[in-house]
């Protein structure tokens, strides 16, 4: 019975469903095109202990560097994202200022290995490639020379991405239909809720307002249930 009047509510209202799911799902698809499209392009490297020592000193000291190797990884990332690299990186690609306010890296080091990752975004996909591993080369120049007992060598050269990270489209649409359905019907009970009686929506419609006793509506109504039981079960009103 409910679900009838649910439905019900809502033929009488698509005058408001229809107009608030056309306005909220058409914003999404203006918004969703008019992005630009981002590009993700990855380059990784791996750090390596050297494979000789020179002479006791230089083994004690690799010791300790072994001993120390996330953390060196780890500074290896932090060197990868510096300004220095990065502009290192931008004058050798000859880029512009806007070109290099256009993208954004991040390095990171793999959970449990000695493998880190350059991660460059940007709308351009040939650029994202190249940025990332021109960035990848001015690291191992430049670490080359902190770690003696480590060396950075490369893993797999960032590509051409073929596809954009985002927007994603399909989720985009989906989920501005959904809002956009949600919100009409939210609104149409809403419309529904404003215009029924203060009594109807309290239900304290039974009561008379200056004496707070039942008032004649709700007791006519009462007398004719009691009415009704006491005719189908034989028994005297009361």
């Amino acid at each position: 019975m409910e679900l009838k009047i649910y439905l019900r509510i809502l033929l009488k209202k698509w005058w408001i469903v229809l107009p608030v799911f056309l306005v909220t799902f058409t914003s999404t698809i203006v918004f969703t095109f008019t992005q630009a499209p981002t590009y993700r392009a990855v380059a990784t490297f791996v750090v390596t202990p050297t494979s000789s020592f020179g002479d006791i000193r230089s083994f004690a000291s690799g010791l300790d560097m072994l001993s120390r190797r996330t953390e060196i990884a780890t500074t290896y990332t932090e060197v990868a994202i510096s300004h220095l690299i990065r502009g290192q990186a931008s004058e050798e690609l000859g880029l512009s200022q806007s070109q290099r306010k256009g993208l954004s890296v991040e390095s990171k080091l793999r959970a449990g290995t000695n493998v880190f990752e350059i991660v460059v975004e940007g709308n351009d996909p040939v650029l994202v490639r190249d940025f990332a591993n021109t960035i990848g080369v001015k690291t191992m120049a430049y670490v080359q020379e902190l770690y003696e007992m480590y060396s950075l060598s490369p893993l797999d050269e960032a590509t051409v991405p073929n596809f954009p990270i985002k927007p994603n489209k399909m989720l985009n649409l989906a989920l501005g239909g959904v809002f956009g359905l949600a919100l009409g019907v939210g609104l149409a009970f809403l419309s529904v809720y404003l215009q029924t009686p203060v009594e109807s929506v309290t239900g304290l419609g039974i009561f008379d307002d200056e004496t707070g006793v039942y008032n004649n509506r709700y007791f006519g109504q009462r007398l004719g249930e009691e009415m009704s039981r006491a005719k189908r079960n034989e028994y005297p009103l009361s």
